[in-house]
């Protein structure tokens, strides 16, 4: 059985079997996530989302078997350009699903045969967006062999979001508002700027979304990542902020490991996996580098290395075992002269023979 296997933001499995159009989701304890309908089913639908119109442009990495999609107050949001407009249009679809990221198919067609073909082949698009160069004919041609078909006409520049010319899923005032509240980084097309918003409203977990919902170049992955470590210097000499320097510390790591991926510089990432003493950045390893794996298409022996490294070290995290080589880099990195004082310290602690120390419980 084939099928292949996602993790998402906040923990979730997805195992897509592309094939058979279905997934199954399994959250961080291992157990499956049911569908809301009245079926309560663990198998969830891999819906179908058709494109028709030459004004269309979707990104190539959307297209294909499957891609991953933000979920975030019950909508699934699909980022399209629309041909002589500037910045990013939004297909916001309700959902009841309780994921973060959710797979569909994205299918882009400029002509309506192949459209045709596709629906006389047995395949039922659960949605077709249509732009404004669709004819009376086509809607005809559509519906007579699928009469369930559910058409949204995309408005232009005055509407960024499509509207649905038959059955209202989403209102204007519901899409501003939805926009408004989760989708600032869908709003701006500069990660770096978003970035230094984000930072500047300790909103870090929107930080660490940028890298999932952006194509970031390394060259902006290292503006990012200054920026990171600049505030962390500002934290340090501030004690008020020092609860925030663990997660500052933990987008330093995702984002130097996304920048050396993206670089492909085999050996610093080789170096960042070892260094790892947590599942939780193991985790986020594995979705960063599924996500530069998206971006650039490289499927080669070296990403495999990665992936293989990175399970190895799960592995290892799980059991409990030491990895020494990272033990001794940890070691190596105290002073000197930390360790000869404790040695000092340490000489009138040990009990003498026969005499029984203090004890601890471990």
């Amino acid at each position: 059985m084939d099928f292949l296997e996602e993790k998402t933001p906040k923990g979730y499995t997805l195992k897509i079997f592309a094939d058979k159009g279905n997934f199954i989701v399994f959250d961080r304890k291992g157990q499956s996530i049911y569908t809301e309908d009245e079926e309560a089913s663990p198998i969830h639908k891999l819906e179908t989302i058709v494109f028709y119109g030459k004004n269309f442009f979707i990104s190539m990495r959307m297209q294909g078997e499957y891609a991953l999609f933000k979920v975030s107050k019950n909508k699934i949001i699909i980022p399209y350009n629309y041909s002589g407009e500037t910045g990013l249009h939004y297909l916001l679809l309700d959902t009841p699903e309780l994921i973060d990221m959710i797979p569909l198919k994205i299918i882009k067609y400029d002509d309506i045969l192949p459209l045709i073909r596709l629906i006389d082949s047995g395949i039922k698009p659960d949605l077709i967006i249509v732009d404004n160069t669709i004819t009376e004919n086509d809607v005809v041609l559509i519906k007579n062999r699928f009469s369930e078909v559910k058409l949204l006409v995309a408005e232009e520049k005055t509407q960024k979001k499509p509207i649905d010319v038959t059955l209202s899923d989403v209102t204007h005032q519901e899409a501003d508002k939805v926009l408004s509240e989760i989708n600032l980084n869908m709003m701006s097309q500069n990660p770096v700027y978003l970035a230094r918003v984000h930072l500047k409203r300790m909103y870090f977990q929107k930080v660490k979304q940028l890298l999932l919902d952006f194509d970031l170049s390394a060259v902006d992955a290292g503006y990012v990542l200054t920026i990171i470590k600049a505030l962390k210097k500002e934290y340090e000499s501030d004690r008020k902020m020092h609860k925030n320097i663990p997660i500052l510390d933990e987008l330093i790591h995702d984002f130097t490991f996304f920048e050396a991926v993206i670089s492909n510089d085999t050996e610093k990432i080789m170096n960042l996996i070892e260094e790892v003493n947590s599942l939780s950045q193991i985790s986020s390893y594995t979705t960063l580098l599924a996500k530069a794996k998206s971006m650039t298409g490289n499927d080669s022996l070296e990403y495999i290395d990665f992936e293989n490294k990175i399970y190895e070290k799960k592995e290892n995290l799980q059991s409990g075992k030491i990895d020494l080589k990272s033990l001794k880099k940890a070691v190596s990195a105290i002073p000197d002269d930390f360790l000869q004082e404790s040695e000092k310290e340490g000489e009138s602690d040990i009990p003498e023979p026969g005499i029984k120390g203090n004890e601890t419980e471990i």
